[in-house]
C-alpha cells in the first residue's frame, strides 16, 4: 500500500469516526447525562475506534 493512500485513509476514517461518534453520542446521551459526559464518552469510544481504523489503513491489520 502506497503511503499517500494509506495517510488519505486514515485522514479521513480518523474525521469521520470523529465526528459520526462524538455526534451520536451527544444525540443519544445528552438528555440523561448531560452534553458534556455525552461528549467525553464519545470521544473515549471514537479514540479505540480510530486506533483500530488506523491500524487496519495504515498496517493492514485490524485485530492482530
Amino acid at each position: 500500500i502506497r503511503l499517500r493512500d494509506a495517510f488519505l485513509r486514515f485522514a479521513s476514517l480518523g474525521a469521520l469516526i470523529s465526528l459520526g461518534v462524538s455526534s451520536l453520542s451527544i444525540a443519544l446521551f445528552a438528555a440523561t447525562v448531560g452534553v458534556w459526559p455525552a461528549k467525553i464518552g464519545g470521544v473515549v469510544v471514537a479514540a479505540v475506534l480510530n486506533f483500530l481504523a488506523a491500524r487496519w489503513s495504515i498496517e493492514g491489520r485490524f485485530l492482530r
